[in-house]
């Protein structure tokens, strides 16, 4: 499986506010733990997500680097946010089970 592929459709299917998409790619279990917070299970993930998507008018994810070894992903993205009023890097590591749903994404803000 190409996970390296999944993860660049998560960054854009993020990008556009996609919640469909992320249901489809989330699993049940997820977990997501950033700089701030940790997020457990599908439902209070897309709930979080739907609360940042609706809370900005526009959001960029420019991926700079993407690095694959074994169900994990890494990704050096810069997240745009209002049309420049925020600019955040960011490296995301996203861990995939073998059917191609996000496990786990931590966030590390730098």
């Amino acid at each position: 499986m190409d996970y390296s592929a999944l993860a660049q459709r998560y960054f854009k299917a993020f990008e556009r506010k996609d919640i469909d998409f992320l249901a489809g790619i989330l699993h049940p279990d997820v977990v997501l733990t950033d700089w701030e917070q940790q997020v457990q299970g599908r439902d209070a993930l897309l709930a979080f997500n739907r609360g940042v998507f609706e809370s900005l008018d526009k959001i960029e994810v420019n991926l700079r680097y993407l690095h694959e070894a074994g169900t994990t992903v890494i990704g050096e993205i810069e997240i745009v946010l209002n049309r420049g009023a925020i600019e955040l890097k960011v490296v995301d590591v996203i861990t995939f089970d073998e059917a191609g749903s996000i496990r786990s994404i931590r966030a590390y803000k730098g």
